[in-house]
């Protein structure tokens, strides 16, 4: 039986769903938005047995487990809170004091699931840190940027002498409410240095070297295959710098893309050192036909490379999912 954990409304997780369901294929989906308590759980028994819905299962006895993405949720943490009654000065304590519990228990029943020998996915693996992945993408032999961590205007004067600069977030692209109700995210963004004050102080930004495009890439890996599709995202304004500043009236052309062997290689052995069996790769082919690697999404946007290139993914999760004892038994 297959384990799936995601969230309400993700449309990859409901047709690889769909592909489950046709073929017969028994599977219980744990969304953020369920309610998960804890039964039992006993490391010493190998015994996770958790209530979702109304109803309780021992996740260590399903065979197959993916992790799409998401948490688990619980109103333990509100229900223990209420019991302190007025005691007022002492709830804001516990509460993070049981947050804290909660979030060990979170991580322990991930950490069970994952050593599966049919996990795919990884929670524990879906927060990463772009220096440490940009430090072993080189190391893996491919082209990355020129890139600087500053927080001083100087160097940030100084890299823009030479080459257009662009800054990103060093974590991941956030939105931000506004008073007016309007919202800013923080995408890739052009900067020019020599605007700044050399003697000026900032925190630690992320700047990079803005390379020329001929064509963006996004490269969805599952496993040992790889999902490629172009983006010709350089000759409109909006999406030159960010492709994720969609232009709706006038959508970029993307179409299936072979990726050249030796980068393959190359990406294969950095997602072997990240530990991470699926995500979406994001690289830059200059006009030279350099390759340039950018970044790395262990969850990844899986429909847009599916539906614009025609890619099975989703079929494929649902094979990956659907194997036992050496039998396919998901149909074409």
């Amino acid at each position: 039986m297959v384990l799936i954990f995601s969230e309400d409304c993700e449309r990859t997780t409901d047709e690889v769903a769909q592909w489950l369901i046709s073929n017969g294929k028994k599977f219980l989906r744990i969304n953020r938005e369920d309610e998960v308590k804890i039964v039992n759980i006993s490391p010493t028994k190998g015994v996770i047995e958790v209530e979702v819905n109304g109803r309780v299962y021992d996740l260590c006895q399903f065979s197959q487990v993916w992790y799409r993405r998401g948490s688990l949720a619980s109103n333990c943490v509100k229900a223990s809170l209420a019991e302190l009654g007025n005691q007022s000065y002492t709830v804001q304590q516990v509460g993070q004091f049981l947050s804290n519990e909660w979030k060990i228990l979170q991580h322990y029943i991930f950490f069970v699931m994952e050593r599966k020998k049919g996990a795919l996915g990884s929670f524990s693996k879906s927060f990463i840190n772009k220096p440490i992945v940009l430090t072993i993408a080189k190391e893996c032999g491919l082209s990355i940027p020129e890139t600087v961590i500053s927080g001083k205007g100087s160097i940030l004067y100084n890299e823009a002498l030479y080459k257009p600069l662009i800054t990103k977030p060093i974590s991941e692209a956030e939105t931000f409410r506004n008073a007016d109700g309007s919202s800013s995210k923080l995408l890739t963004t052009p900067i020019e240095g020599t605007t700044f004050d050399k003697n000026s102080e900032f925190f630690p930004s992320l700047i990079q070297h803005n390379i020329e495009k001929w064509i963006e890439l996004r490269v969805f890996f599952l496993k040992d295959s790889f999902y490629s599709m172009a983006i010709f995202s350089q000759n409109n304004s909006r999406t030159s710098i960010d492709f994720r500043n969609y232009d709706d009236e006038k959508p970029n052309r993307m179409v299936p893309f072979l990726l050249p062997k030796h980068i393959e290689k190359q990406l294969g052995n950095l997602m072997d050192k990240l530990g991470l069996d699926t995500g979406s790769i994001d690289m830059i082919v200059t006009p030279q036909k350099e390759y340039f690697f950018l970044e790395v999404n262990p969850i990844g946007n899986i429909e847009m490379v599916s539906k614009n290139c025609n890619y099975p993914i989703e079929m494929d999760i649902a094979k990956y999912l659907a194997y036992e004892k050496g039998r396919e038994v998901i149909a074409q």
